[in-house]
């Protein structure tokens, strides 16, 4: 069976996932070791590691700096230590935005199928 995102698509039957946006590529369910939603700095995606600048929300942070742009994604960490990055968004976004709810929706289902699979 596939299961097909924007972003990512599911192979069961070959027990695998193929990375659409981001680090692209396949990767065996058997290869992750964890996997978590991430926000990604707008300012440095495509420029370091992915998810080496992760934006963080909350009350506290948003009253001491302006809100920056970020990209939600998945993080996923392999076994061997390394990281491969699914991003969700195509655009920039903020925090409680449409657009923000919309991909953190699309990650949070991913996110639990990714989990169900490792």
């Amino acid at each position: 069976m596939k299961k097909e995102f924007q972003s990512v698509v599911f192979d069961d039957e070959n027990k695998k996932l193929s990375i659409l946006i981001g680090t692209c590529g396949d990767v065996a369910y058997s290869d992750i070791e964890k996997a978590s939603i991430a926000n990604e700095d707008a300012k440095f995606k495509g420029k370091s590691a992915p998810f080496a600048h992760q934006v963080l929300g909350g009350v506290t942070f948003m009253s001491i700096a302006a809100e920056p742009s970020l990209y939600v994604g998945i993080k996923l960490t392999l076994k061997d230590h390394s990281v491969r990055a699914i991003y969700i968004s195509d655009i920039k976004t903020q925090f409680n935005t449409s657009i923000y709810q919309k991909d953190k929706e699309e990650a949070d289902k991913i996110l639990q199928l990714i989990q169900s699979r490792i």
